[in-house]
């Protein structure tokens, strides 16, 4: 290959990188041609010396922090069977388990803003205590104690809540990573 149709191609593969970044790219491959032939080597020599060009621009994409994806060898029949088969396999037994864990989620977040919703409920019965005591006269008897009982279940019930939201920051990410893995499995 000529300098000429090595460096066309490497512009062409290149593209989405900046302007300016292809065009410095470009010169150093020039100045590698340059140096080249005053050693007295051909045009074809030298580009199969700086190698593949794919390569070269994937290196370069990369570097940039472009997503750089491999073609899939497998044939489309090929990913259809193996689709079909990943969904019989999270239908028949991962479904049960993921939303099994997923209900669990639910309910723990239930459970943490029910219990910090009572806490709260609990202060706001002090505080409005003159007007519910004629409904709950028993609970008010102690009101120091009905005070920390409810600001320690208010705050339980926050940290639960905040624990609640890590599981789910996790629960989340597995949930991606499996994902990506059956479409990685299904692309090969």
């Amino acid at each position: 290959m000529t300098k000429i149709e090595f460096l066309k191609k490497l512009e062409a593969k290149l593209k989405g990188l900046p302007v300016n970044d292809i065009k410095e790219i470009l010169s150093d491959y020039e100045e590698h041609f340059r140096i080249g032939l005053e050693k007295g080597k051909k045009e074809e020599e030298i580009s199969l010396e700086l190698g593949d060009i794919d390569q070269i621009a994937a290196q370069f994409k990369v570097e940039a922090g472009l997503n750089v994806k491999p073609e899939s060898k497998r044939s489309t029949v090929a990913k259809v069977f193996i689709a079909i088969g990943m969904i019989f396999f999270n239908l028949t037994l991962v479904s049960g388990v993921y939303f099994g864990l997923l209900g669990g989620l639910i309910g723990l977040f239930g459970g943490s803003i029910g219990t910090a919703v009572g806490g709260a409920g609990g202060l706001l019965l002090i505080v409005f205590s003159p007007i519910v005591n004629v409904f709950v006269p028993v609970v008010l008897n102690n009101i120091p104690f009905m005070i920390f009982a409810s600001i320690g279940t208010a705050c339980l019930g926050t940290l639960w809540f905040i624990g609640n939201c890590i599981i789910a920051k996790y629960f989340i990410k597995l949930t991606v990573m499996y994902v990506k893995w059956n479409l990685k499995v299904i692309n090969g």
